[in-house]
């Protein structure tokens, strides 16, 4: 799978965590049309879908067009409107002056506007207006759930703070989404036209996505900020309409999840992949994915002896267990 490179200049880059409903619409439209899967269930793209007006998809088709590697900013309300309400950021756009609109696309296309924007550039003010329409619809359907969203939303801002407290950013980067790879300071997002980023410090905004359980929405060409959007841990559980989880007395677990804790807690020495896996309950298979993540978080290592993998703990993970024990 092709990916965008964004490297991180360090690992104690100036991280938050922001709520950013506009980036969940953007993500619920994507695949609740049908046009970039966001990791829905059947049932949940379901309702999404019978929220949204007739001719939604051909509306925004342009938006999710596989050959647009982005959209203007001013449909995201980007800029002014990060992290605001959603009713706001909505009214930023629904502001958005139709030459706007047509700078922005032929800033983005060097002046060649390509096919699939030609009808949003013939009638822009025309577009722009179904568009906004079609926010308006979705969000007062979907605002009660975003509500329910609340306490996920303050668990995840403690795994954060605990994380950015700890220098442990890199253990957060391993486990935001299923797509993402980090390996040794980049990371790897998918995107269907790749390019290369450096943060050159910008600070990192972290954006749960209450969308799908694979989401991905992302901005990394901002001068101002990074933005990634990830599916918001716990998703399954809110969508199903159950109550939240308590909040783990264990801050490692909160950190690590319960499989990567138990597995940075067990290793008091060097141990093979097979006590590796009973440590964390799980298969040897999904042990050498949770070693692998951890790795690249930097606080196990593996090492080959003979026929045996050999795990064992980092001076980085000393540190964190240390400091959350």
């Amino acid at each position: 799978m092709s990916a965008t490179q964004l490297r991180l200049s360090s690992v104690a880059v100036p991280t938050s965590l922001v709520a950013h409903p506009m980036a969940t619409l953007l993500s619920l439209l994507a695949d609740g049309v049908g046009i970039r899967p966001q990791g829905m269930p059947p049932q949940w793209r379901q309702t999404v879908r019978s929220w949204l007006p007739t001719g939604t998809r051909q509306l925004v088709a342009p938006m999710f067009h596989p050959a647009s590697a982005s959209f203007p900013d001013s449909l995201a309300a980007a800029g002014v409107g990060f992290g605001r309400p959603a009713e706001e950021q909505i009214e930023c756009i629904a502001d958005t002056a139709a030459e706007t609109l047509l700078a922005e696309l032929e800033a983005d296309y060097h002046g060649q506007i390509p096919p699939q924007w030609r009808p949003v550039a013939a009638a822009p003010k025309r577009w722009l207006d179904r568009y906004v329409s079609v926010l308006r619809s979705l969000w007062a359907e979907f605002q009660p759930m975003w509500r329910r969203a609340e306490p996920w939303f303050q668990r995840e801002a403690e795994r954060i703070g605990s994380a950015v407290v700890t220098g442990a950013l890199p253990t957060v980067l391993t486990r935001l989404n299923p797509r993402w790879r980090y390996v040794d300071g980049v990371l790897f997002l998918p995107d269907l036209q790749p390019t290369v980023f450096e943060q050159q410090g910008r600070p990192l905004a972290l954006v749960p996505l209450v969308s799908g359980l694979s989401a991905s929405v992302f901005n990394v060409e901002s001068p101002d900020r990074i933005w990634i959007g990830y599916p918001l841990p716990g998703l399954g559980r809110l969508w199903s309409d159950e109550p939240a989880p308590p909040k783990p007395d264990d801050p490692l677990v909160l950190l690590l999840g319960t499989a990567r804790a138990a597995i940075l807690r067990g290793l008091l020495h060097p141990a093979p992949m097979s006590e590796v896996a009973r440590l964390a309950g799980c298969s040897p298979a999904t042990a050498t994915y949770h070693c692998g993540q951890m790795e690249a978080a930097g606080l196990v290592t593996r090492q080959r002896i003979g026929n045996q993998v050999q795990v064992r703990r980092t001076t980085r993970g000393e540190a964190l267990l240390d400091l959350l024990s």
